[in-house]
C-alpha cells in the first residue's frame, strides 16, 4: 500500500515482540514444560516424570528448590536423552542466534525457557538448551522454525515473532480486539518516499512492522493479527508491533510490512483481519 507523507523521524531503539511462549506439552519430551501446583518438589516431579533428580535440577538451574510455587514453569528433560545443557548468555545472545548455534528449533528452545523474557537476555543469564537428539538439527526438517524461508535473518526478534505465529501461539490476555481493513507494503522505493525503507522511528522495515493510525492504535503497541491469507506471513496469525504510519492509514486500517517484491505484495489486496492490542 503506497504510504504518503510521514512525520519527521527521530532515531530511537525499538524492539519487536519476540513471540509468545508455546503452551506446555503433554508427556516427558526434552522441551516439556510443567506448570507447578501446590506441593510440587523436584523430588516429586522426578518420580512423576521418571527423570533423575540431578538431571531435573540441572535443567532448571535458576529455580530455588525451596521455592517451587504454584504457576512456576519448570523444564522436564527427556529421561532417555543425553539431557539438556546450560548456556550462560553473552552480550548479543538471542533465542534465534542460540537456536542456530546449537541446532535446536527456535520454538523448542523458547519452550525450554518459559521464564525468560525474550527481550531481556542479559550477560550471565542461564538458559536451557534442549538435547539436539530430541528435536534439534537432526529433526529440524519437520520443525516450524526450520520451515520459514521468508524469516529475515537480520532481525532476530522479528524472526522469533514469525516462528511464534507459525506455531499457532495466540494471546491469552489483550486490551482490545477489533476488525480492521488490512493491506500490505514493502521496502520498494515507490512506497517509502524520500525516507527510504524505514519505520516511523527510523528503524529498517522488517517482518513484524505494521503501519497504523496512532489515533486508533498507539505507536509501540504490541499486536496479534489473524484472519489474513498470504503466503509470505505466518500461517494462522502473527505477532507484530505498531511502528509505522502512513498518509492513507486512517481509522481501523493497518498496513502490514511483507519482505517481498511489490508485485508479490499486491496479491495481498485488501483483507479484513482481527487485530488484538496486547
Amino acid at each position: 500500500m503506497h504510504r504518503k507523507s510521514r512525520a519527521i523521524r527521530r532515531g530511537s531503539a525499538a524492539l519487536l515482540m519476540a513471540g509468545m511462549l508455546l503452551a506446555g506439552a503433554q508427556g516427558a519430551s526434552a522441551a516439556n514444560v510443567h506448570t507447578a501446583v501446590d506441593g510440587d518438589t523436584f523430588w516429586k516431579l522426578s518420580k512423576q516424570y521418571g527423570v533423575p533428580l540431578e538431571k531435573l535440577m540441572a535443567a532448571n538451574p535458576d529455580i530455588d528448590p525451596l521455592n517451587i510455587y504454584k504457576g512456576l514453569k519448570l523444564v522436564i528433560p527427556d529421561a532417555g536423552s543425553s539431557g539438556p545443557i546450560v548456556h550462560t548468555a553473552v552480550d548479543g545472545d538471542t533465542f534465534w542466534k542460540l537456536s542456530k548455534q546449537y541446532g535446536v528449533p527456535l520454538e523448542k528452545l523458547m519452550a525450554a525457557n518459559p521464564n525468560v523474557d525474550p527481550l531481556n537476555i542479559y550477560l550471565g543469564l542461564k538458559l536451557i538448551v534442549p538435547a539436539v537428539g530430541t528435536g534439534g538439527a537432526s529433526s529440524a526438517g519437520t520443525s516450524s522454525a526450520a520451515a520459514l524461508p521468508s524469516a529475515p535473518s537480520g532481525n532476530d526478534a522479528a524472526a522469533a515473532a514469525f516462528a511464534a505465529g507459525e506455531a499457532g501461539a495466540r494471546p491469552q490476555v489483550y486490551k482490545q480486539a477489533f476488525q480492521a481493513k488490512a493491506t500490505a507494503y514493502t521496502a520498494a522505493a515507490s512506497e517509502n518516499g524520500k525516507w527510504g525503507p524505514v519505520d516511523y522511528f527510523g528503524n529498517p522495515l522488517s517482518l513484524g512492522t505494521v503501519a497504523v493510525d496512532p489515533a486508533v492504535i498507539p505507536l509501540g503497541s504490541k499486536l496479534y493479527i489473524t484472519g489474513y491469507d498470504y503466503d509470505g506471513l505466518p500461517k494462522g496469525g502473527m505477532y507484530a508491533i505498531a511502528m509505522d504510519t502512513g498518509g492513507a492509514i486512517k481509522g481501523n486500517r493497518i498496513d502490514i510490512f511483507v519482505p517481498d517484491s511489490r508485485e508479490e505484495a499486491l496479491k495481498f489486496g485488501i483483507q479484513y483481519v482481527t487485530v488484538y492490542v496486547l
